[in-house]
């Protein structure tokens, strides 16, 4: 099951992922327009990227130093961390992680906002303001990180019959930002479901709100897949594990955890890169066109070469 896993996220998701990126950064800096939708996902490829050429690189590493050992383990978290560059790879691994998530409940708040609260969001979340609120977030999830790598990792001590170490406060702040994070996306489904529903009962469905309407909706559906890959690390902590220990159910959530860690990363990233072109109307029509005029040079008339194509956000923000 490990040599299967290592071999699907190795020779498959890595290097799919790692297309999905650079076709969405290309797509982003040169055909869709600036809005919240395109540093969303510059945000979310640009880190994507790198981890999957970090990732891509101790493969081929291992592959060299240990050839008969490759896929032995399909890990890449460090457990016992005893150099720099073990902590350094489980920081990498961890923003990574983290860097998803709270680009995903950043999008569908301010998502929300442009729904539900046009005037309140066009006055506070211009591009500038954008731009400084997702630096935040990325501020946010290098310092989790960092914190997460200093923590006990207690699950993966009681899953090896290991004696379990006293909890630290890293192990409280991994815990509480891990089941708090995964509760805000549950409860951005109920809340903008609800919001749906009233909102279309109490206001004229103009062009404008449907507009909005269809990207509220485009949000939800697009975090929806990477999300169920978040349940075993948000439910499985080492709070919960010191407290409680390892019932049936979470034992094996705490298996896909400490074990296959980085399998449920790679699964997660490629979800949310590939969804990216396929969710949002802008990645759609930019995709298109672009492959038209890749493949179809004769057919397709999209202007001259340099051109930029016009796609219209449909919540582009206030310059």
């Amino acid at each position: 099951m490990e040599i299967t896993l290592s071999l699907i996220g190795s020779f498959i998701m890595l290097p799919t992922t790692l297309i999905n990126c650079v076709v969405i950064i290309y797509l982003s800096l040169c055909h869709v327009k600036t809005s919240l939708l395109q540093l969303f996902a510059l945000n979310l490829c640009i880190p994507t990227f790198l981890y999957c050429l970090f990732a891509s690189s101790l493969m081929t590493r291992k592959m060299i130093l240990d050839l008969n050992n490759t896929f032995t383990s399909s890990t890449m978290i460090v457990v016992e961390k005893k150099k720099l560059f073990d902590y350094f790879t489980n920081i990498v691994l961890y923003v990574c992680g983290y860097n998803y998530r709270l680009l995903a409940i950043t999008l569908v708040l301010l998502t929300y906002c442009f729904y539900a609260r046009p005037v309140f969001a066009m006055k506070y979340f211009s591009i500038r303001n954008t731009i400084i609120l997702f630096s935040f977030v990325q501020f946010i999830t290098v310092s989790i990180s960092v914190i997460s790598t200093f923590s006990n990792r207690q699950a993966g001590e009681v899953l090896r019959n290991l004696p379990v170490l006293p909890i630290t406060w890293y192990d409280v702040v991994e815990g509480i930002f891990e089941f708090t994070s995964l509760l805000a996306l549950f409860f951005s489904y109920f809340e903008c479901v609800r919001v749906l529903i009233t909102y279309q009962s109490t206001h004229t469905q103009t062009g404008c709100l449907k507009l909005r309407k269809s990207q509220l909706i485009a949000a939800l559906a697009y975090i929806t897949p990477p999300n169920i890959f978040l349940i075993p690390n948000s439910i499985c902590t080492d709070v919960f594990v010191y407290l409680f220990g390892t019932p049936p159910v979470m034992r094996q959530l705490c298996d896909i955890k400490i074990f296959y860690d980085d399998m449920v990363l790679q699964g997660r990233l490629f979800v949310a890169t590939f969804t990216v072109l396929i969710a949002f109307a802008d990645y759609r029509r930019a995709l298109v066109e672009v492959s038209k005029r890749v493949f179809r040079p004769c057919s397709a008339k999209i202007g001259s070469e340099g051109t930029v194509l016009h796609v219209e956000s449909l919540y582009s923000v206030k310059q």
